[in-house]
């Protein structure tokens, strides 16, 4: 009986080894064929400019401009740095025309400002602009609000990336470094999430060749009550970081520090304690370690509260194109009688 009823299940046996070939030669032909395909500049174009790393659209869309800048003109001569603020107080063309009329020659300027950028990473930031571009003079924009602690855990900037670019190896920062697919894969995101296109659509359309975030917002500033409630304390990482950049001054790349201005009704409530406060809580220690070190520091605050238009602020900390015109040309007056 066991003999006439026999069941049997029916065995497949998968090359399983072949298979495991077969998919890694196909992802191997992948790879080297979008390594060659995201080499194509046409290809390229067509997609949001990397961000290595970065969760800022910005970063990445300011690499592509001063790369493209500095092809068109054969180098750069100063780069401007800071946070949103300076990002949208100054504007480079504006400050190259009355450059040149107050220095009578040329000068190619770059403004390579980031929104959200801390003291902590725009050090980092800093040594690869001179690094990468050589400018003759980084102009630093500072501003009290970006030395608190909560303005530095916004950190976005310093990643694997830029540390492999300054020498600090990593497999990540190798990879963002020299593989094209690794770079740009993150960017499809953009076809795919509204939020994230809408956000890098509305930088790219802002930001000039030359760095400038445009905004055309008009405030209208009543400061009734006081900003701050809480004292004024500047964070140890920040004032180290700004320690660092100012410490980038050399005979090869001068460093200059610029007060960023904010709007005279708040002026009195950004730091708690008001003007004095202000200038013994920040200003002393800012100025004390530039000058230290042969840094220049520009004061803007009392100087250009009349020259501003009330019309020329898109918020109490910000300027507009109209605000960063009159900002701009004030500052090429200060570059051009630097001692050469």
């Amino acid at each position: 009986m066991r003999q006439l009823i026999r069941f049997e299940t029916l065995k497949l046996t998968l090359p399983s080894g072949r298979i495991f070939g077969w998919a890694l030669a196909s992802l191997l032909i992948l790879a080297i064929t979008g390594e060659i395909v995201l080499r194509i500049e046409s290809v390229q174009s067509l997609l949001l400019p990397p961000s290595y790393g970065s969760s800022s659209v910005e970063f990445g869309i300011k690499l592509a401009k001063i790369n493209s800048f500095v092809k068109q003109e054969g180098g750069v001569d100063c780069i401007f740095i800071g946070s949103s603020i300076t990002d949208a107080d100054v504007d480079p063309d504006v400050f190259r025309a009355a450059y040149k009329q107050y220095a009578q020659c040329d000068i190619a300027c770059f403004n390579f400002s980031l929104a959200g950028l801390p003291p902590s990473s725009a050090r980092m930031v800093a040594k690869y602009l001179v690094q990468t571009y050589q400018p003759k003079t980084i102009v630093y924009g500072v501003s009290a609000g970006e030395f608190l602690k909560i303005f530095n855990q916004r950190e976005t900037y310093s990643t694997s990336w830029l540390y492999y670019s300054l020498g600090v190896f990593s497999l990540e920062g190798w990879l963002y470094a020299n593989s094209y697919v690794y770079r740009y894969v993150p960017t499809l995101r953009y076809f795919y999430e509204s939020d994230y296109r809408t956000l890098a659509d509305a930088f790219s359309k802002r930001i000039s060749s030359s760095g400038f975030d445009r905004s055309t917002v008009i405030a209208q500033i009543a400061i009734e009550s006081p900003v701050s409630r809480d004292d004024y304390q500047m964070d140890a990482e920040s004032f180290s970081g700004y320690r660092e950049l100012v410490d980038l001054n050399s005979v090869s790349t001068r460093i200059v520090i610029v007060e960023s201005p904010v709007h005279p009704s708040y002026f009195p409530h950004y730091v708690k304690g008001g003007k004095e406060m202000y200038e013994s809580l920040f200003i002393e220690p800012i100025s004390g370690y530039a000058r230290s070190r042969g840094v220049p520091v520009w004061r803007t605050q009392s100087v250009l509260d009349a020259a501003l238009p009330p019309q020329g602020w898109s918020d109490p900390t910000h300027l507009n194109v109209e605000g960063a015109k009159v900002f701009s040309e004030w500052l090429a007056k200060q570059y051009a009688s630097l001692t050469p």
